[in-house]
C-alpha cells in the first residue's frame, strides 16, 4: 500500500496536533527527571546532552540539510537517502571509536566532571539515535507524508514514559536507565520508520541509485560552504557547556537545563513548521511572487505562535517551575525568561534558514552563521567567563544572555538580507517581530498582576496551578479575540480565517 501524501496545509495540522500530543506526555517525563535527579545528575544530562548534540550535529557536516533539499525536489530517487543512510552510520561509528580513544588516554576524563565511561558512551548513542530520528521524520516531510512519522512519534514518547513512570514508583529512574530506554526504544522505532519509507518509495519509483561516489560529490558541493560555519556554530555549543561547567558549576547547569527543557518543549510548536516550509519553499523557489507571499506569511505566523507560549511561561514562571519541576527549580525566573527570549527569536531564525537551504543559498547562510558564531564567543568572554564586569561570570543566566544577544543582532541582519531580495521594507519587519512581543507582554503583566492577588486558598502546587490555568484561559481567549478581529497579523484574511473556521465546525 503506498501512503498517501498530503498537502501543506494538512501536513502543518496533523505536525501540530501530533506535536500538542507530544508536549503532553513528555511533560510527565519533565516532571518526573527533575524530581528523580540529584541537581549533580540533572546537571550531568543537561551537559551531556548538549555537547553531544553538539558533536553529532558537527559530524553530519550538514549532510541532512542537503538530503532535504534534493530529496524533496526528487522523492523518485531513493539513492539520496541510501548514500545519507551509509555516510550516518559511517559517521556514528567514527565518532564512538574517536570518543574511547580520547577516554582512553585521559583527555575527556577533566571534560566531562569525572562521568564513567560508560555513561557518556550511553549519552553520545542518545544524541546517535535521536539525530537518526530526526531525520527520518526529515525524509517523511521531504515526500509530503505526515502520518506515518507523527504516529511514530506519539508511540516513542508514550512508551518511554510509561518506563520512565514505571522506573521512578520502582526506584530505578537513575541517568544509565533514561539513557538504555532512550537508546533502545528510539533506535526501533526509527529503523521501523526508515524500513516503512524505503519501502514505499521502492513501491511508488523505479529505483533509481546513481552510487555513492556521484552523492558525496552532490551533498559536499551542497554543503561545502555550511560546513565551516557549522564547525564554528557547534564548537562554540560545547566551549559554552564547558564554561558553565567549569566556571559556574554542576548545579547551575541543572538550572540552564531546567530552562533549556522549556525552550525544547517550544521547539514542538515551531520546529513542524520550520521543517515543513523547506520543502514548500524547494518547491517553490522558482516562482518569486509566490515565495515572498510564503516567505511573509510564514514570518508572521511563527512570531505570532512562538510569542504566545514564550511570554505566557516568561511571566508566569514563578508558578509554571514549582509545578513543572518541583520546588528545587522555583527560583530561576530569570534564567527562564532570558532563554523564552531567545526562544522567539530561534524559532523566527529557523524561517530564514529554512527559505535560504531550501532555495540553496548556502554561501549566504554560511556567512550569517559565522557572523553569529563570532558574536557567541565574543559574549562567552562578556557573560560567563569571569571577568572585569562580573567577577564569576554570570551562570546559568549568563549562557542564556549568549544565545539571546548573538540570536538576536544575527536574527535582524539575516530578515534584512532575505527582505531586501523580496522588496519587503525594513520597517515591516521590526513591526512584525514588536507587535505580538509588546501585546503578549501588556496582557502576560496584567494577568500576573490579578492572579496574584485572587484570594485563592493556600493549596500548596494546587493554587499555582489554579492560577495558570485562569491566566491562561484569558490569555488564549483575549488574544485569539484579537487575531479574530485582525487576521492579517498572521497573514490571512478575514475571509479565509472565517471560512477555515466554519469548515473546522461543520467537519
Amino acid at each position: 500500500m503506498i501512503m498517501k501524501q498530503d498537502d501543506f496545509k494538512y501536513r502543518y495540522i496533523i505536525k501540530m496536533l501530533s506535536s500538542v500530543l507530544i508536549v503532553v506526555i513528555n511533560m510527565i517525563v519533565q516532571m518526573l527527571l527533575p524530581r528523580a535527579f540529584s541537581v549533580e545528575e540533572y546537571g550531568f544530562y543537561t551537559y551531556n546532552l548538549n555537547v553531544f548534540t553538539a558533536v553529532v550535529t558537527l559530524g553530519n557536516l550538514s549532510f541532512s540539510n542537503a538530503l532535504v533539499a534534493k530529496y524533496a525536489k526528487r522523492n523518485d530517487e531513493i539513492g539520496l537517502v541510501n548514500f545519507y543512510l551509509k555516510f550516518y552510520i559511517t559517521i556514528a561509528l567514527a565518532i564512538n571509536a574517536l570518543l574511547m580513544l580520547l577516554y582512553a588516554v585521559g583527555v575527556l576524563r577533566d571534560t566531562f566532571a569525572g562521568q564513567t565511561l560508560l555513561t557518556i558512551l550511553l549519552g553520545l548513542e542518545v544524541a546517535i539515535v535521536n539525530k537518526l530520528l530526526t531525520d527520518c521524520i526529515l525524509i517523511y516531510d521531504a515526500c509530503a507524508i505526515s502520518r506515518v512519522p507523527a504516529v511514530g512519534q506519539i508511540v516513542l514518547k508514550v512508551l518511554i514514559s510509561v518506563f520512565v513512570v514505571a522506573g521512578y514508583f520502582l526506584g530505578k529512574l537513575h541517568l544509565l536507565y533514561l539513557y538504555i530506554v532512550q537508546i533502545s526504544i528510539t533506535l526501533i522505532l526509527a529503523c521501523i520508520l526508515l524500513w516503512v519509507l524505503i519501502t514505499n518509495q521502492n513501491k511508488k519509483y523505479v529505483k533509481k541509485d546513481l552510487g555513492i561516489r556521484h552523492y558525496w560529490k552532490e551533498y559536499l558541493t551542497f554543503s561545502a560552504p555550511i560546513i565551516p560555519a557549522t564547525f564554528v556554530s557547534q564548537f562554540t555549543v560545547i566551549m559554552m557547556n564547558w564554561a558553565l561547567m567549569n566556571w559556574a558549576g554542576v548545579n547551575e547547569q541543572a538550572c540552564f537545563g531546567v530552562a533549556w527543557q522549556l525552550n525544547l518543549l517550544l521547539s514542538y510548536v515551531f520546529n513542524p513548521y520550520a521543517e515543513l516550509s523547506k520543502r514548500e519553499f524547494a518547491v517553490i523557489h522558482d516562482q518569486p511572487g509566490a515565495l515572498k507571499d510564503r516567505f511573509e506569511q510564514s514570518l508572521r505566523l511563527m512570531i505570532w505562535a512562538t510569542t504566545y507560549f514564550a511570554i505566557f511561561i516568561s511571566f508566569m514562571s514563578k508558578w509554571i517551575l514549582p509545578v513543572v519541576f518541583g520546588e528545587t527549580y522555583a527560583d530561576i525566573g530569570l534564567v527562564v525568561i532570558v532563554v523564552m527570549f531567545y526562544t522567539i527569536y530561534q524559532a523566527w531564525g529557523q524561517i530564514g534558514g529554512s527559505y535560504m537551504l531550501a532555495t540553496e543559498k548556502t554561501k549566504a547562510y554560511a556567512f550569517i552563521s559565522t557572523m553569529g558564531q563570532l558574536l557567541t564567543i565574543v559574549f562567552i568572554f562578556l557573560f560567563q567567563m569571569p571577568n572585569a564586569i562580573w567577577k564569576n561570570g554570570l551562570g546559568a543566566v549568563g549562557i542564556g544572555m549568549i544565545y539571546f544577544s548573538a540570536n538576536l543582532i544575527i536574527i535582524m541582519v539575516s530578515r534584512v538580507y532575505i527582505c531586501k531580495r523580496f522588496g519587503i521594507p525594513t520597517g515591516v519587519i521590526i513591526r512584525m517581530q514588536l507587535h505580538p512581543i509588546l501585546l503578549c507582554s501588556v496582557l502576560s503583566f496584567v494577568l500576573l498582576q490579578l492572579c496574584s492577588v485572587l484570594p485563592i486558598p493556600d493549596m500548596g502546587i494546587m493554587d499555582e496551578l489554579l492560577r495558570i490555568l485562569l491566566a491562561g484561559v484569558v490569555y488564549t481567549g483575549g488574544l485569539g479575540a484579537y487575531i479574530y478581529c485582525n487576521p492579517k497579523v498572521i497573514g490571512v484574511s478575514k475571509g479565509t480565517l472565517q471560512r477555515m473556521l466554519r469548515r473546522k465546525k461543520n467537519g
